[in-house]
């Protein structure tokens, strides 16, 4: 029987079956799982951190500026934002650090800021001014994303400090 049986063994297969598919699809799946999960998850509280410190660094930036420009910085503390402004003699205007925009405004994005002054009520005007001297206006400054809370404290002239909110 020529081109019996053993012929047929030798043919070669064409394409996958469907359980090799299979095990492929479902290996590759546990993988994506397995690499999703080792990413770490930057919750509420490193974004918090985050802010806090972007935060901290402008207003830092600020006293450097009023000192270098021999002018008082004015803060303004929105729910969302910071407003940085330079007095130059015949009235305030916008200041653009570091991160602030050319409106002289950081975006917090998503963290609530609360300005405090130095009895602990929240001031009307909700500013804080940076003197050319060093010295600045007593504050803290509390900042809160979801269930997670930090404070920017400073007296008028010791260092501007980030510690946790209720922590003294």
């Amino acid at each position: 029987m020529p081109g019996g049986r053993n012929q047929r063994a030798s043919v070669a297969m064409d394409g996958f079956t469907l359980l090799e598919l299979l095990v492929t699809l479902t290996i590759i799946g546990l993988l994506s799982g397995a690499a999703v999960l080792a990413i770490p998850d930057r919750g509420p509280a490193q974004r918090l951190q985050a802010t806090a410190r972007a935060v901290l660094d402008e207003l830092r930036l600020a006293a450097r500026e009023s000192r270098a420009l021999g002018q008082p910085v004015r803060i303004a503390v929105q729910p969302h934002h910071i407003h940085f402004e330079v007095y130059d003699g015949d009235g305030w205007s916008d200041l653009s650090l570091g991160r602030a925009r050319e409106d002289g405004r950081l975006s917090t994005t998503g963290t609530r800021l609360s300005l405090h002054g130095q009895t602990g009520s929240r001031p009307r005007n909700a500013t804080v001014l940076m003197l050319p001297d060093g010295s600045r206006t007593p504050f803290s400054l509390d900042l809160r994303l979801h269930q997670e809370d930090l404070r920017i404290e400073s007296d008028e002239t010791g260092p501007l400090r980030l510690v946790m909110a209720g922590a003294q």
